[in-house]
């Protein structure tokens, strides 16, 4: 392992998961689809980490961007790409989220996960947390490591529970029954892009 120096890491993660507790969203829109809030899905997306070796607590940290949420729903399998805000249910037809997102689809959708990790020899341990409008409970572990001759991956496996008091746009202001919660737990795999402290 490097004494120093820093390295940079991309690649993919994905995650299972549940939501619960979420108001049921409204909408004014005629005939408009609605994501149900409260699901098992799929999501996947970008992993991108920075791990700095350097001094005597080296770290490693970054996000996981959601891209893709899967779920079943109405007798099929639907699929939300949150970089065109575009939903493709499983009838076939499409739904563009501009101009009434909140309505439509649930803000998590587009909440990262953050990963703070301590690095211990080629392995890290640290947690995860949620971006944006949610906040963390319990103990949202990351374990992971390095792999290759010259740390060309960082790999790992992570849990995370998130609580949001405004869930799903409610005008809730205080913790009360309409309390959301999301739980991801899932891997990211990444390969060196670049710096000193590994090849890519």
């Amino acid at each position: 392992m490097p004494t120093g120096g820093t390295a940079t890491y991309a690649g993919v993660y994905g995650s299972n998961g549940t939501t619960s507790n979420w108001e049921p969203p409204t909408s004014n829109i005629p005939d408009i689809k609605i994501v149900e809030p409260n699901m098992t899905f799929m999501s996947s997306g970008t992993a991108n980490l920075t791990a700095n070796f350097g001094g005597t607590a080296p770290t490693i940290s970054g996000a996981l961007t959601p891209e893709h949420w899967t779920w079943f729903q109405d007798g099929g399998w639907n699929r939300y790409t949150v970089s065109a805000d575009v939903t493709q249910w499983a009838d076939g037809s499409v739904t563009t989220n501009a101009g009434a997102p909140q309505h439509i689809r649930p803000g998590y959708f587009s909440d990262q996960v953050n990963i703070s990790a301590n690095i211990t020899g080629n392995t890290f341990t640290g947690t995860a947390t949620m971006a944006a409008g949610g906040t963390t409970s319990g103990a949202n572990p990351v374990y992971g490591g390095f792999f290759g001759p010259t740390l060309n991956e960082a790999t790992g496996v992570f849990t995370v529970k998130g609580t949001y008091v405004d869930p799903y746009g409610s005008g809730t202001t205080g913790i009360d029954d309409r309390v959301g919660y999301i739980t991801h737990s899932g891997v990211f795999s990444t390969n060196c892009t670049g710096g000193t402290g590994c090849t890519p």
